[in-house]
């Protein structure tokens, strides 16, 4: 995926997320969902109704979504990613990103919990433990429905 940096400020957290994706490191992924370090537009859009990535914070969910839905395709495999990416950490900040005034950051975040919560109880529960499910009905109303839908 590489985070293409930088609009401002150093290419650190570009760097240590395109290291993380390299080697498949969960936690460090997981890690980076806070920064807000921009990165450059993409050439073309990465989902279909989703805004793009606007920081590496952002892609960083967006990969997580990524790598759960390219599991979903062998059952035992996405019930692995999911269980991996949830006790690895990541649902508490991505429910945190839920509650960002940047559209991408919320965008991102619903896609990537509701690839995580697809078949799901284990991950599904965390949501609501992590106080997702209050966030996640004030997007009822989106003026996307695939987001009302997700």
């Amino acid at each position: 995926m590489g985070a293409k940096c930088c609009a401002g400020g150093t290419a650190d957290d570009a760097k240590k997320l395109d290291a993380a994706i390299e080697k498949n490191d969960i936690k460090s992924v997981i890690r980076l969902l806070s920064s807000t370090q921009p990165i450059a537009e993409f050439e073309e859009p990465l989902h279909p109704w989703a805004e793009d990535p606007k920081t590496v914070g952002t892609l960083a969910a967006t990969h997580l979504a990524i790598v759960t839905s390219h599991a979903d395709g062998f059952p035992l495999n996405a019930t692995k990613v999911q269980d991996d990416i949830r006790k690895a950490g990541a649902i508490p900040p991505l429910v945190n990103l839920l509650e960002s005034r940047e559209k991408d950051r919320r965008q991102c975040a619903i896609v990537a919990l509701a690839e995580l919560t697809r078949c799901s109880a284990e991950n599904s529960k965390a949501v609501g433990s992590a106080g997702g499910i209050g966030a996640l009905m004030k997007h009822k109303d989106s003026p996307i429905p695939e987001a009302r839908d997700e």
